[in-house]
Parts: structure tokens; sequence; C-alpha cells
């Protein structure tokens, strides 16, 4: 599956399409969209796997029939969510309606054949969890607020993953300005005793809720990123929340990185421009990532309906196609951050 499709949903009333590029960026104006196209590819992939949708599968909560599929007042007969793969000349479809308020697949059509990809699209929450002085070893399950990452720390720092791990995460780190390493603390001989997270800055340990808030938030997305399955798709939303623009900037090249490396897919909603123009100067600086590894969708509200522009880049990372919208919307971002 190279690109999701959907219609009569929300805001986007005609037929909108998604690529998913190994890099797919999503910007625009609040409440123009983005979170729920970033919603409709989990859901896609349930359609593509024969699996019941679930439309309110955190971090994403759509809601009930007339949530998803009303616009303007009124309420649409059916809506349609779908999935397809130029390769395969393939494409998944599925039509719902209302059932006792809530949204039921009327119709589920397959024209030719799709090669799913096997681990379901992995979701991180907007703002991640806070961090904790100490921390219990005890397993819970996995959070799109990254709630697990501190014990996957701690229980990777005795194993042989642990020097690669800590290793990419030094790397990022010393490049964003952060922070020059992570290391686990234990409390106690025993695996069961209580361990702290610290990161090193200046060359001393710090305690991970004694630095800045933006390395907590930032952390487990660097950990999940990095652990998560080759060929996986992940779908960020504002991973930027707290950052510096340094480390804005460089969160874009680590996921282009991996990206390339690993064979990820990064569905990333942002409202920063340091991250998409360090996307778009190392496709300029020839960095391993070309113009056709990037889709930068620019998502447009009128009349309050979403329409989704694919702006194209060529070969400098520079925009070929940009609609008037675009152009008076970093604008006047841009005027407001200089308080005009």
């Amino acid at each position: 599956m190279d690109r999701v499709f959907f219609e009569g949903v929300r805001c986007f009333s005609s037929r909108q399409e998604v690529p998913l590029a190994p890099v797919t960026l999503l910007v625009g104006e609040n409440s123009s969209g983005k979170s729920t196209a970033l919603a409709l590819i989990r859901v896609a992939w349930d359609l593509l796997h024969a699996k019941t949708p679930d439309f309110n599968d955190e971090p994403f909560l759509l809601g009930a029939y007339d949530q998803i599929a009303s616009f303007g007042g009124l309420q649409r007969i059916r809506f349609t969510i779908g999935s397809a793969a130029e390769a395969e000349s393939g494409t998944v479809t599925g039509h719902f309606v209302a059932d006792r308020g809530q949204p039921q697949l009327q119709e589920w059509i397959a024209v030719g054949s799709l090669v799913p990809r096997n681990t379901r699209p992995y979701a991180f929450a907007p703002v991640r969890t806070r961090p904790l002085r100490t921390y219990d070893p005890i397993k819970g399950s996995i959070s799109p607020e990254g709630d697990h990452v501190p014990l996957i720390l701690a229980t990777l720092a005795r194993s042989a993953d642990w020097e690669a791990l800590a290793a990419a995460l030094e790397s990022f780190g010393r490049h964003s300005g952060l922070f020059t390493g992570v290391e686990v603390r234990q409390l106690g001989a025993s695996e069961s005793d209580p361990f702290q997270i610290q990161v090193h800055i200046g060359g001393k340990p710090i305690n991970l809720i004694d630095v800045g808030y933006g390395v907590s938030q930032i952390l487990p997305i660097l950990v999940d990123c990095l652990r998560g399955e080759n060929g996986g798709t992940f779908l960020l939303q504002q991973p930027e929340v707290h950052l510096h623009p340094r480390a804005q900037a460089e969160l874009g090249s680590f996921l282009a990185v991996l990206a390339k490396q690993q064979d990820k897919r990064f569905v990333i909603e942002t409202h920063s421009d340091y991250l998409v123009d360090r996307v778009r100067m190392d496709i300029r600086d020839k960095k391993g990532i070309t113009p056709e590894d990037v889709a930068l969708l620019y998502f447009e509200r009128k009349n309050g309906e979403s329409t989704i522009h694919r702006l194209e880049l060529d070969e400098q990372g520079n925009i070929l196609n940009a609609p008037p919208g675009y152009r008076s919307f970093f604008l006047e971002e841009e005027r407001r951050f200089l308080g005009g």
C-alpha cells in the first residue's frame, strides 16, 4: 500500500489522497484534517488486512458516525476509506454507513492485489508522558504516550543490544544539542529494584526529570523509531513539541536517515518549518534522500472543507507547485512569530 484515499470523512467532502513515501510531511493550519488523515491511514491498514476498523483507537478518537460523516451540519449517508498500490495495480475500498450510531462496513471491494505490510502502523500521541524521578520495573502495555520506554531502556541496558541503541541516541543528542548520552542508573543489584533514566549534559549525568522538558518528549520517539520493525510505518503528531529549532531540524534528518537505511516510513504531522526545511536541505545536499522519497502535503481549508495538495520538490529541495494558500499560510505564520 503506497497511498490512502478517503471521501466523505469530516472536512474531506471530495476524494483526497495521502501518498505514503518514506518521509511524508503533513503541514497546514489547525483543524485542516491532518490528524484525521493520520487516523485514516491506520483504518485503511485494517481494511487491507480484512480486520474490523477501530475508529477510536488511541491516540486517535474520531468519535461516532455523526462525528465522522458530518459536514456543515449535515450527515452524509456513507463515507469511503481505501488504499492502493501502483506497483501491484491493486486497491482495497471500504464503504461505511451508520448502524445504531456507529460506522458499519457496508461494502468491502478488492481489485487486483496488494502486498500488505505485516506491522500495523504505530502511532505516537502529540504529547508524551511526563518523566518520573524513579521508575519501578513493572511491565506495562505499549502506549502512544511512551510510558513503556523507560522499562525498555532498563531492560536493554542489561543486554548486548544496548551499545547500538545508546550510540544512536548519543549521535542524535550531540547533533541536536540536547544531550551527549543516555544511561540507566540501577538503584539496586536486583532486576526488580527501581531505576532512573539519566542523560548526560556537559559530561554530567542528570536525572531526566531535571532537564529541559523537550528531552523527555523526544526520547520515546527516538527509542520507538530506532527499535521499530524494519519496513514499519510510524505516525507522528507534532514530534517537535518543546524542542528548540536546532533539535527540530535534526529530527528531520534523523527520520530521513532511518527511512532510507531501515526501509521505514514516517508520516509526520508538523508545524515546524525547521523540520520541513531540513528535509528539503538534505535533498539538496544529497544526504541520501531524494525528491521521490518525500511527500510534502499541504492541507488547505476553505469554507470548512479541506483539500490536500502534494507539493513537488526538485533536486535542490525547491517547491515547484505551491498553491497561493501555501505561500500566504507561511507568510502569516512568520508575521505572527515576529509579533506583527
